[in-house]
């Protein structure tokens, strides 16, 4: 992937991974959501699985970044 310029700075085309980890971490923050009230250790779990995929998320776009 090449890198793109705008009026900010560089910024990298978003890969079809992160994508598909994004879609993933809305699905289980919104199953804990839903969940919580009636099972909070399984919610605690699925927001865990969550903050899991974030972090990853989160390291993916800082590794890309050049200063």
């Amino acid at each position: 992937m090449s890198p793109q310029f705008c009026k900010i700075g560089r910024s990298s085309p978003i890969s079809k991974e992160i994508l598909k980890l994004r879609k993933r971490y809305k699905q289980l923050i919104e199953q804990a959501y839903n969940i919580s009230m009636t099972d909070a250790g399984l919610s605690d779990i699925l927001y865990y699985k969550a903050f899991k995929i974030k972090k990853a998320i989160f390291e993916s776009n800082n590794s890309h970044a050049t200063f």
